[in-house]
């Protein structure tokens, strides 16, 4: 049974990768980046802005997802009919950063046939 991740393994280059957040972005419903360090136990909003975290910090060594949130939270919630492209940079030494990019499901179906991706 699907769990609602989608495999971002067709995405082999840096371009690519960041070409498809800054898509998700210019579709976004809203998004943000928070930040951790490692000596505190959660994360905080950031006033960093996602195009930057896209242009400066993402790599394909980082945790980089998209997710059906519908499927992934196992009910229907017509108020929550969305997808999440994020990314986050838990290896980093003291600070975690993480993008949260929320677009409508129509749209994240769009991405996903855009990048090939299939599900995980």
């Amino acid at each position: 049974m699907w769990n609602g991740f989608y495999t971002l393994s067709s995405i082999k280059d840096i371009d690519t990768l960041k070409q498809f957040f800054k898509d998700a972005l210019e579709i976004s419903t809203h998004a943000r980046v928070d930040i951790k360090t490692h000596s505190s136990f959660r994360r905080e909003r950031s006033d960093i802005k996602p195009i930057d975290y896209i242009e400066n910090t993402l790599s394909l060594k980082d945790h980089n997802v998209c997710i059906d949130r519908i499927v992934y939270n196992g009910d229907y919630n017509p108020m929550q009919e969305e997808g999440e492209i994020g990314s986050s940079t838990m290896s980093l030494r003291d600070l975690a950063k993480y993008l949260f990019i929320y677009v409508g499901i129509e749209d994240l179906n769009k991405l996903v046939a855009k990048y090939n991706l299939k599900q995980l």
